[in-house]
This record gives C-alpha cells, structure tokens and sequence, in this order.
C-alpha cells in the first residue's frame, strides 16, 4: 500500500497527520490517515486527540489506517478504528482498520 500521496493535514511541531487516497481492489478510493509523531508526552497526546477530532468532524466519509506492526496499536485504539478488513502490501501482511464518520 502507499501508492498515493500523502497530503500533509496537520502540521504541528511534534507530530504531522497526513491524508492519502488510495485505490483498493473491490473498495474504491478509501481515505488513509498517517500519523508521524516526533515527541510524546501527555501534554502532545491531549493535542493530537484535539486535533483530530476536529479532523474527523470536518469528514462524511469512513478514514482508514493501517496496521504494520503492534506498535500501532495504542493508536489505533486511542482514535476508535476497528478493524476491518486484512490485505497485503508487496507480499507483507497488513491489517485494515476503519473509523466510521
């Protein structure tokens, strides 16, 4: 996966939220959502769930991330995704998640 562009969404100094487009076979065009996170404490983390949750009011359709590895998981949880649906990416094993809107 990762063959659109991620657009950066929130630029904040410790962490960027980027968009990214991406054509799934039999889905259509599903909105991903990366996060990149330079710096974290408490103080990042009551910014970054304020930031997107005005993010997510500001959509009328699902946002999708992905699951590499088990790193990810806390924010997976921490945003509210289930998950979805598995796929894979150049023969690794991924895990689809989705936030209904």
């Amino acid at each position: 996966m990762g063959r659109g562009v991620k657009v950066p969404t929130i630029e904040r100094p410790h962490y960027t939220v980027y968009l990214e487009g991406l054509p799934i076979e039999g889905e259509g065009v599903l909105t991903f959502v990366h996060c990149d996170v330079q710096r974290w404490n408490k103080n990042i983390k009551r910014e970054l769930i304020r930031d997107f949750t005005q993010l997510v009011k500001l959509r009328t359709t699902p946002l999708y991330c992905l699951r590499h590895d088990s790193k990810q998981e806390k924010f997976i949880k921490m945003f509210g995704f289930a998950f979805d649906f598995p796929t894979t990416d150049e023969q690794q094993p991924l895990d689809v998640y989705k936030l209904e809107i």
